[in-house]
């Protein structure tokens, strides 16, 4: 998990965040790796201030719209709500 932030992997899920609200698969592995990399606090305010909040929200609501069952993205969803 932390190479991913070590290099700069942040950029390119903000990119894959940003794909078609109907690429449900990116969005949804997008929101995943996320989740991953926020698991660790420590990792969490490199996240923050790279703008990860505003991507978070954007598959938030993406795939809240899509409605995703999955048991992982009903933790996500809680996270990123409350």
């Amino acid at each position: 998990v932390e190479i991913v932030l070590k290099e700069h992997g942040v950029t390119p899920l903000l990119s894959m965040a940003k794909a078609p609200a109907d690429d449900v698969k990116v969005r949804r592995y997008t929101a995943q790796a996320f989740f991953h990399l926020s698991e660790k606090s420590r990792f969490r305010k490199q996240l923050i201030d790279e703008g990860s909040t505003g991507a978070l929200l954007r598959l938030a609501s993406s795939l809240t719209a899509a409605n995703m069952e999955s048991r992982l993205m009903k933790v996500i969803f809680t996270r990123t709500h409350s």
